[in-house]
This record gives C-alpha cells, structure tokens and sequence, in this order.
C-alpha cells in the first residue's frame, strides 16, 4: 500500500493499457480517463520527491501505461508488443520488433552507459519486452498480465510459481555468479508481483552524483587519458561498490547505482587508440577501394593504428581500455576483401590457359606465368596476401588457372591427363 495521503492503486494493469492504449488518446475524453486512472502512478518516477516506488513497485509495474501522461509523453507500447517482441519472434525476425521499440531504444540500449532505466522507469516497464533486442539477456520479462496471474493467493498458484521461477537469477545477490539483477534489471522488475524484490528508496546507499555527471564523463572526454577522464573517475568513485564483487551495493540501492550510468564507460575507454577519421567509412568503402589500383592506400594507413584490435596474444590491445576506439574501425575489416593491390584475371585467361594452349611447353609456360601473379593467394607465411584480396583471390581461383598444374612444360613430357579425361572437341 502507498503511504497514507497518496492515491491507491486500484486497477489491474489490462484495464490501465486498455484506458492508456495509443487509440484511446487519440480524443480528448480518451486522454482525461487515462490522466484520472494514473494519478497514483505520478509517484512512480524514482527521481520523485513524492516517489514511493519502492513502496509499491508491483503497482507502478501494473501502472506502467501510465507514463505518456505522468511523464515524458513518449506514447504508450503497443498492445502486442509482448507477442511481437517476444524471444521466440525476435531470434527469428526482430524487425517488428524494433520498430515498436525505437520510441524507447535507450530502455534496451546493450551499453550500460546508454540507458535511461531510472529517467524512464515507467517507460521501460511499459516497453519492457524490448529487452529481448539485446545482445545478451539471462531473464526475459514477466507476461503483462503478472499482476492478474499472480495478485491471488500467490503462494498457493501453480501458474505464478511457474512463471516466477524464470526470473529466480533475480534474487541472487549481484555479487554472486549467477545474479542477474544488474544487467537484467528492468526483467527483474517486471516480476515485481513474485515477492521477494525490494526497491529501498535512491540514494540510500549511495551518495547523488554532480549534476553535470554526464557533462563530466562523455564520450569526448574520457575517450583518452586526460585531465578530463582523471575527472569523471574522480566523480565515479562515490559509486564503485555499485560493480564490486565484494560488498556490492546495487541491491541497496539499484536507483542510486544507475544515476552512475555514464560511468560504466570508463572501463571501455582510457586506452592508447585515438578516435577514428570521421570519414574512414567513406575511404574504406568496398566502392572506394575498388574504384582504382591503389585507392585503399588512404584506408590502409588510417586503420594501421588499429591493428592491435584483432593482433594475437600480448600485442591485443582491444581490453586496454580501447573497446569503444576498436569499435570505431569495424570498417576496417573491408581491407580483407578489398585494397591489397592484387589485380583481377585478365579477360585473355581463358585463351591462354585453354586445354588447347597448355598442351605445348611454350603455352604451358605462358599460362603458369601469367597464373603466378596470384600465387601469393596461396603462398603460406609472410608473402601470403589473402587479406586485403579475398574477393580477387577467389576469383583467380575460380579461373582457369588449375589447368597450368595438368599441362606439360618440355615436349617430352606425356599429358598429366590420359586420353579418356580429355573433354570433347570445343569444350573448355
């Protein structure tokens, strides 16, 4: 129950996404029922000084709809966004998906420092099954209509116990192996109706960071060691037990923890590697670097310094702080295909590695020499150049060049081919 003087919660969450639904608020009376349902969920902002969250999540879970007239008026999920969004849909189509969820991407953002789980609480409750898009989830949400499957007699109802029982990571103390609190944070809630899933009030382990936090640790100014990144870690240490594996402080405060959230890039960031050229996309183009002989040079030598991404071993430099920076020179990766110099078969190949040609040493000759422009495609060590020409390689592959490996290169030499593999007269 809501503390004494606050509106109750009264209705079950079908009802609210039915009176809130995006049709509903089309008209002018649709829109006053929907404010007058969620009066009691104005206190569901964590942010809130009115907030009694943590009261009552199960009931701001239920009044999850409500947000679109309490708060950022982004409009409300689609009424089958728990079918559509659902992990069986999305593994195999998430198209659908993804267009109902972009109103509220930063709820299932896969960077921690990208989400917005505490400034739209009740928004991602509501989209709440867009979690799903994310690279990696342990828990999936709780079916919408929890609060009706589990409001009765929860401990004696066989449907609740199992439909709880997916979200039993949730419990696990963050840190310990197993727990999904942190990372899963918004499923968690979802299943706020199971018990056992308590909200204390933000900042009750964790002091509020400085207004201007996001200022303070953007991209831009922790991206390198500076003056600026000394800042922003200096500003996130109020909040480091908040990722600690001993005494971690998340569950006593996950409201406090996420207001932290442009920290969670600090970790990704601080290495050696410089932004990437702001047009490396366009230099590094499979047009551009097939549009003339040496036009991948300028790609080459802007993504030279990121060859520690993918190196081996110690000359890795992808966990030293340069995740994000690596990130940035994906397109470098068109350098396997394209830009190594190698040139395509000529349109004569044909002629000069015939069946008919290669039959006498002086067209045996001609047809291995010109095929060994290639022969590094194959060569194994340093003279090896398959990356930066896989496409070219496949091509010389594909050519007639297997032929220079049956031909005979002195007259005296018998066919590599008996007479009965000899194709017909005409035939390549």
């Amino acid at each position: 129950l809501p503390p004494t003087g606050q509106a109750s919660f009264t209705h079950s969450s079908s009802f609210v996404r039915s009176v809130c639904s995006q049709d509903n608020l089309l008209t002018a009376n649709g829109t006053s029922s929907c404010q007058d349902v969620c009066v009691p969920a104005s206190g569901c902002d964590p942010l809130g000084n009115d907030a009694f969250v943590s009261d009552d999540v199960r009931s701001c879970v239920a009044y999850s709809a409500c947000h679109t007239v309490t708060g950022d008026g982004i409009a409300p999920a689609p009424s089958n966004i728990s079918l559509i969004c659902s992990a069986e849909v999305v593994a195999e189509d998430p198209l659908a998906c993804e267009e109902a969820c972009a109103p509220a991407a930063c709820c299932h953002a896969d960077n921690e420092f990208e989400r917005c789980h505490i400034k739209q609480f009740l928004t991602c409750l509501d989209y709440a099954h867009c979690q799903n898009l994310r690279n990696s989830t342990k828990v999936v949400p709780a079916p919408p209509d929890i609060d009706e499957i589990c409001g009765i007699d929860r401990d004696n109802n066989a449907e609740c116990i199992s439909t709880c029982m997916e979200a039993a990571c949730c419990l696990i103390p963050p840190d310990t192996a197993g727990s999904c609190l942190h990372s899963d944070f918004i499923s968690c809630a979802t299943y706020a109706w199971c018990g056992g899933l308590f909200l204390p009030p933000i900042n009750s382990a964790v002091e509020p960071p400085p207004d201007n936090l996001t200022d303070i640790c953007s991209l831009d100014n922790i991206f390198m060691q500076s003056e600026n990144r000394n800042k922003c870690v200096e500003a996130c240490e109020e909040a480091a037990c908040c990722g600690s594996l001993i005494g971690n402080c998340f569950e006593d405060d996950p409201f406090g923890c996420m207001e932290y959230a442009p920290c969670a890039a600090l970790p990704l960031t601080g290495g050696s590697l410089s932004h990437a050229p702001d047009n490396l996309t366009e230099m590094c183009s499979l047009e551009t670097l097939t549009s003339a002989p040496g036009a991948g040079d300028n790609c080459a030598n802007a993504c030279e310094d990121a060859m520690c991404c993918v190196a081996p071993g110690d000359e890795n430099c992808l966990d030293d702080g340069n995740f994000l920076a690596c990130s940035e020179y994906l397109v470098c990766a068109t350098l396997l295909i394209e830009g190594g110099g190698l040139e395509d078969p000529p349109e004569n190949i044909t002629d000069v590695c015939s069946w008919d040609n290669v039959q006498d040493a002086e067209g045996c000759a001609e047809c291995r020499n010109l095929c060994n422009t290639a022969s590094c495609c194959v060569t194994l060590g340093e003279g090896n150049c398959l990356a930066g020409n896989l496409e070219t390689c496949a091509k010389w592959a594909l050519s007639p060049c297997v032929l220079s490996s049956l031909c005979k290169e002195d007259e005296d030499d018998t066919p590599s081919l008996p007479p009965d593999h000899l194709p017909p007269t005409g035939q390549a």
